[in-house]
């Protein structure tokens, strides 16, 4: 059962797979999206090796890659609505799917309306996906490299030590 919020986590490395659990355990209804070749380094434990095989599952959380068929000779309206048809399948499976939609170009014009979070968690350490508050109610952008409250609402501290999770709303 989820939270009828979507969440959209971009980037499925190792930081943002902990994150996805946490989230999904606690019942929100998540969307993944990274590249098509995600550098992610602790492979066993990053949703986005679903890319490569098709799924993942991380401590008993499964993410599943939800791939867009461009060669679907369908109309573009029809084509998003099959691609939609098949995240939502996997939301009621009880799992998390993914999607290489880097840019959020295609999630947002399939679930628009229904996005109250982003989260930018590829760790970039520059705003390279130019993560903007204008994307959701909340952004919030993880780890170094972003500027609140002009790229984000807030940001997570990821650095190991004493402010390791400490939110900063104003840099």
């Amino acid at each position: 059962m989820f939270i009828e919020r979507l969440v959209v986590l971009r980037g499925a490395g190792e930081m943002a797979t902990a994150l996805a659990h946490r989230l999904f355990n606690c019942g929100f209804k998540l969307l993944l999206t990274d590249v098509a070749h995600p550098l992610s380094v602790r492979k066993l434990v990053s949703f986005s090796e679903a890319i490569t095989f098709g799924q993942q599952t991380v401590e008993g959380v499964t993410a599943v890659h939800i791939s867009y068929d461009f060669s679907l000779q369908t109309f573009e309206k029809s084509r998003n609505g099959l691609f939609k048809e098949q995240i939502q399948k996997t939301w009621q499976d009880n799992q998390i799917p993914l999607i290489i939609d880097p840019g959020l170009t295609l999630t947002r014009e399939l679930f628009n309306d229904d996005i109250e979070v982003v989260i930018d968690a590829t760790i970039n350490k520059k705003n390279k996906a130019q993560t903007n508050p204008g994307l959701a109610p909340l952004v919030v952008g993880l780890g170094p490299g972003f500027n609140a409250p002009n790229d984000v609402d807030v940001i997570i501290e990821t650095n190991r030590g004493h402010d390791l999770g400490r939110l900063i709303f104003d840099v």
